[in-house]
């Protein structure tokens, strides 16, 4: 014991009388080769005397040292951490070492070691530098720790340290990437009163937030403040915007976004190219999303996974399937290995122009190269085979999803269920409706009208009535499927005053009639002998591009001679 404290006083005689930090160090490290063990005392001091005189890497590699057990066999870096914290009042230089020793930690993702250090310095009211809290937060924010992140926010923050503008945007973004809007614009106005000025980071990341929250009005008022406080959006900015103007189906104003871009001279990353890739292809503007994706090689952004996937869904959408297995031969070409999303592209593609035969090879595929079938892989072929009017296959799929432990979807059974109605089976399309609700899964407006159009099929109206009465019980709104549907039920059935008053009601809610719902309400008004009505009608079915049929125009005409 007197030995391992004559290593600490040589150690404080040294520096007390040279002032020499190298000459320390030599000395220290020269007792280690020698099997001199440390103590906390002396590894501290050593380490505070590196920090005090700017030798960092002497002292992050002699950190590094004692966390590894390099040092000592008995020395732990806790003692060390506990002499620190009891010694910090006398030496300003203790939070530099703090801050090397968390950043070790968070490099290592040494996450238990980081948090006990935390709780260390807080036991002792060790108030460590707002460096050292924002590398605390910035580590839990990547691991996921989200919840102790906002404890060290709530500790530190309250008090005792002033937040800079880092602290504040980590947090904001923690909370927009979980959708906590709210608390995410309280962080915000509490930043302001505070005197903390956002920065071009912090409004990006509300920006994104709330465009992912469809809250477009709310993105834009942010971004318009933002240049009025003079912060020039970068290439992270323009991204969110563009990829959030895209998603909500406004391409037209995420293209303009993408030429003022350019005229600001601000080079677009991989991520703001798939964005107006993927959105010129749901345009069905293939040429210039192809044009797009040779402009990144010229500028040296290497494509990825989700290029190609964009080209070839836009590539299937309008039916190239040929030009779509080029592009995914070219993909594989470039070292990029195809994933779920491109299976399930070509499966949709195939299924599209009704080739179910080459989709469900491409389900053998997956399942060969050891990829999983998700829900949507499934769904869409289910979809596909309901459409050809491949029932029993569509079936062996749905009890194939059962067998591989994947839940079946509403989007699932409203696909059979309006295959059982096309064949007129309104008994096995009702039995699937209880097993879909019985596994608690919620019809939607889809499911309600493929039953009511059954219904209606087999002249039951008192029962599609009944069902068109439930759905808004429960809180849908029929579309202009539902409503159509009803009018030619009724019409059919002999009741066209009914039909012509659920056609009065969908008007009414701005839902566009289709021609065989505008003939009927024609028909009804010109027998009654309304020619002014049916007239005004027809004129109305004409401008929004529907082409009466003869009996229509017969219809009309016979109402204006009686007239």
């Amino acid at each position: 014991m007197a030995f391992r404290l004559s290593i600490s006083n040589v150690l404080y005689y040294m520096y007390n009388q040279s002032e020499n930090p190298g000459k320390v160090l030599r000395f220290f490290l020269w007792a280690t080769q020698q099997g001199f063990q440390h103590t906390p005392e002396s590894t501290s001091f050593i380490l505070q005397i590196l920090a005090n005189a700017r030798m960092l890497a002497e002292a992050q590699n002699l950190l590094q040292q004692v966390i590894a057990g390099k040092l000592s066999n008995s020395l732990t870096i806790t003692g060390v951490i506990e002499n620190l914290v009891d010694n910090h009042k006398q030496c300003n230089s203790t939070h530099v070492v703090f801050d090397m020793i968390i950043s070790i930690y968070s490099q290592a993702r040494m996450i238990p070691e980081l948090l006990v250090t935390f709780d260390q310095m807080q036991n002792r009211d060790f108030v460590p530098c707002i460096n050292t809290c924002n590398e605390l937060l910035s580590t839990m924010l990547k691991s996921g720790k989200v919840d102790v992140a906002w404890r060290i926010y709530e500790e530190l923050f309250r008090g005792k340290v002033l937040p800079d503008v880092y602290t504040f945007s980590m947090m904001i973004s923690a909370c927009c990437k979980q959708g906590d809007m709210q608390r995410a614009k309280e962080l915000f106005d509490e930043m302001e009163r505070k005197g903390c000025a956002p920065n071009v980071v912090t409004y990006t990341a509300l920006i994104d937030g709330f465009f992912k929250l469809g809250d477009i009005e709310e993105a834009n008022k942010l971004f318009d403040e933002m240049l009025e406080r003079g912060l020039a959006p970068n290439e992270f900015t323009y991204t969110c915007l563009i990829n959030g103007y895209c998603k909500k189906g406004f391409m037209q104003e995420g293209f303009r976004l993408h030429n003022e871009m350019m005229e600001k001279g601000i080079t677009p990353n991989l991520f703001t190219y798939n964005s107006l890739i993927d959105a010129h292809c749901k345009e069905g503007n293939l040429m210039k999303a192809f044009d797009l994706f040779r402009e990144m090689r010229s500028k040296g952004v290497m494509h990825n996974v989700v290029t190609y996937n964009a080209l070839i869904d836009g590539l299937c959408r309008v039916g190239k399937l040929k030009d779509a297995r080029k592009a995914l031969k070219e993909m594989v070409t470039a070292g990029l290995v195809p994933n779920i999303v491109t299976f399930n592209t070509f499966i949709n593609g195939y299924c599209k122009e009704g080739n179910v035969g080459k989709a469900k090879n491409i389900l053998v595929k997956m399942k060969n190269r050891g990829l999983n079938p998700n829900v949507i892989s499934y769904n869409t072929l289910i979809h596909g085979f309901c459409k050809v009017g491949k029932l029993p296959e569509a079936i062996g799929l749905l009890e194939e999803m059962h067998e591989r432990g994947l839940a079946p979807s509403t989007f699932t059974y409203t696909s059979l269920i309006d295959a059982y109605v096309k064949e007129n089976d309104m008994k096995n399309a009702f039995k699937l409706h209880n097993d879909m609700e019985e596994m608690g899964l919620k019809s939607n407006v889809v499911t309600y009208s493929a039953l009511i159009n059954g219904l209606c099929k087999g002249s039951r109206m008192s029962d599609a009535n009944r069902l068109f009465n439930v759905m808004q019980e429960k809180g849908m709104d029929p579309n202009d499927v539902t409503y159509n549907t009803l009018v030619f039920g009724y019409w059919k059935d002999g009741n066209s005053e009914r039909a012509y008053g659920l056609f009065r009601e969908m008007v009414e809610k701005r839902i566009v009639p289709n021609i065989a719902s505008y003939s009927i309400a024609i028909e009804f008004l010109s027998k009654e002998g309304n020619s002014i009505k049916a007239n005004e009608l027809l004129e109305e079915m004409v401008k929004s591009g529907l082409n009466p049929c003869a009996t229509t125009y017969l219809a009309v005409l016979g109402a204006n001679l009686q007239g």
